[in-house]
């Protein structure tokens, strides 16, 4: 199981390393320990951390405008930022949907 749930992992380290880099080393060490519940087989650990991957692609969303904005306004370039922020964005919102998985949410205790 710990392979199949490989993207949310690494969405999640990505997005803890990004808030920290923010400012926010509690949320984001908040967030590195509740890494741990996703081996926890409950249905409402699966839907809540659906929820955050899916909160987490609005802020990176949030995150790339910002940051897209700042590079135009001093006239650097910003397409490649562009590029890379949207992978990140869909690739987050990619572990969401993931977690859809038949065999992951048999792990969770969904019903047939």
């Amino acid at each position: 199981m710990f392979v199949r749930l490989l993207p949310v992992l690494f969405s999640a380290l990505l997005f803890s390393a990004h808030i920290s880099r923010a400012g926010y080393n509690v949320a984001a060490i908040i967030l590195l320990l509740l890494i741990g519940t996703l081996f926890i087989r409950k249905t409402y650990i699966l839907r809540a951390w659906q929820v955050v991957m899916g909160l987490a692609s609005l802020i990176w969303i949030q995150a790339a405008v910002g940051y897209i904005q700042n590079r135009m306004s001093m006239g650097t370039p910003w397409v490649r930022l562009a590029f890379i922020m949207a992978a990140i964005v869909l690739f987050t919102a990619f572990s969401a949907w993931w977690l859809e998985n038949k065999k992951i949410k048999e792990f969770y205790g969904f019903k047939k």
